[in-house]
């Protein structure tokens, strides 16, 4: 998890709608390595926490991309890339 609990803290229960699409979601924030580098990705990128759109795209593309990756197995610098790529689409995405 983060080193700063408040910070992602203040992230996932920063609307009842994140928090439901996180938390509350199963399967997806018992895996520390999932829920750390959607946490990541969300304190690196202010862009996703701006519009709840934009991280329900990011949450749409992390599903698709993400979909039969072992994150466990996984390096932290490689969720982090893949994070980094499900940003990427979201913009694309809402830009078009």
């Amino acid at each position: 998890m983060p080193d700063d609990p408040e910070k992602a803290l203040s992230i996932i229960f920063r609307s009842t709608d994140m928090r439901l699409s996180t938390v509350e979601r199963p399967g997806l924030f018992i895996r520390p390595a999932i829920s750390a580098g959607i946490l990541r990705a969300f304190s690196r990128d202010e862009w996703v926490l701006a519009r709840e759109e934009h991280w329900r795209k990011f949450m749409t593309e992390l599903n698709k991309v993400g979909a039969g990756k072992v994150f466990e197995a996984m390096k932290e610098m490689e969720v982090d890339q893949l994070m980094s790529k499900c940003l990427d689409r979201a913009k694309l995405v809402l830009a078009s």
